[in-house]
């Protein structure tokens, strides 16, 4: 018999804890529970794991909605009976979100839980784990001039082997657009508005990407506040929706400083490049970051970086011709290319 595997969100700590103890006592053999007291938290776990049912408490009622329109499978815990009116009258295209009362006998509640995990995946559906689609970031702890020229390199090596590829940079007045020559008329803010309100369309979303050599990209934010204020939340659920809804096989996040939620961005890549230079300065700038990182995410995230060494400076670059070309056809295509073939230029933490 296939054990369920349930996430329980749940902020109020006594309900929380009778919960799990009843199905501790009663439904161990049955029901495996992972239980959640944070958003940040469910994301981090989610990446990685794939659950039958996500039980939503007090306290999450905005992640339901935003779980559920994206195909996700949701139980909500009304508290009140107006919250089940909303609810019931909450729709994403296919039907009502699935609603209980939190109040109410276990044996009710868990019917619910069974019936809803074993039932079959209606057709268009996809998969409900997130690890489906690669997230990659690449971010300069010393501030490398070559990391967004290292950025498009990778973005282009990837989609050169096959795969689809969507380019997004998170980097503060970068001059993207300016530099590649490219188009830019709708930005990131543009889809963030539409995502917040839930009225983000296939065919919106479609308008705000851009395709050249090869790659697409979103038009990073034109006005640096509107970047400082992108929250967790906000890329998460950028990153759900684009899994969910398009057949992109990988997301290269190119960061910047200044986002108020770093770190915890961070987690949302499978592996992180980092462009550094040799030299004492860099060193100490090096060392600083991890620090830095050690102390607000733990040991464990020093496995994702990757830093490589780039000899490179952007004084070579020339206007008037056709950048891309002059970045990609040169000795720091070859190096960066060589590099991510397994050459011997680059150094990590693990060594």
């Amino acid at each position: 018999m296939h054990k369920i595997t349930i996430a329980f969100c749940e902020e109020e700590e006594e309900y929380q804890q009778r919960f799990v103890t009843y199905l501790m006592e009663h439904k161990a053999e049955e029901i495996a529970v992972h239980v959640f007291s944070d958003v940040k938290h469910f994301v981090e776990v989610a990446m990685e794991k794939h659950f039958d049912l996500i039980l939503i408490g007090s306290g999450f009622f905005s992640l339901a909605q935003a779980l559920w329109e994206r195909r996700f499978p949701v139980l909500y815990l009304a508290e009140e009976c107006t919250q089940v009116a909303e609810a019931e009258n909450y729709q994403n295209g296919e039907g009502k979100m699935p609603c209980v009362f939190r109040y109410q006998s276990m044996e009710t509640i868990l019917h619910e839980i069974i019936a809803l995990s074993q039932k079959n995946v209606p057709p268009g559906r996809n998969e409900y784990r997130l690890s489906h689609m690669q997230v990659i970031g690449v971010y300069s702890p010393c501030g490398h001039e070559m990391q967004m020229p290292f950025s498009m390199v990778l973005a282009g090596q990837q989609a050169a082997a096959g795969r689809k590829v969507l380019y997004m940079n998170l980097i503060s007045c970068s001059g993207f657009i300016e530099l590649f020559d490219l188009e830019g008329e709708r930005d990131l803010g543009d889809l963030l508005i539409r995502l917040r309100k839930n009225r983000l369309k296939p065919e919106t979303f479609c308008q705000c990407v851009y395709q050249s050599e090869g790659i697409s990209y979103i038009a990073p934010f034109y006005n640096p506040a509107n970047l400082r204020e992108m929250t967790m939340e906000d890329l998460t659920a950028l990153i759900t929706y684009i899994e969910q809804n398009t057949d992109f096989e990988i997301v290269l996040l190119d960061f910047g400083d200044g986002l108020a939620q770093f770190t915890e961005m961070l987690k949302l890549c499978s592996v992180v490049y980092c462009p550094e230079r040799q030299g004492f300065y860099y060193e100490c700038r090096k060392n600083h970051f991890m620090k830095y990182l050690e102390e607000t995410t733990g040991g464990y995230f020093r496995q994702k970086l990757c830093f490589v060494n780039l000899p490179y400076s952007a004084k070579g670059i020339r206007g008037g011709m056709d950048v891309w070309r002059q970045l990609n056809y040169s000795d720091f295509g070859d190096y960066v290319r060589n590099y991510l073939e397994g050459g011997k230029e680059w150094t990590s933490p693990r060594q």
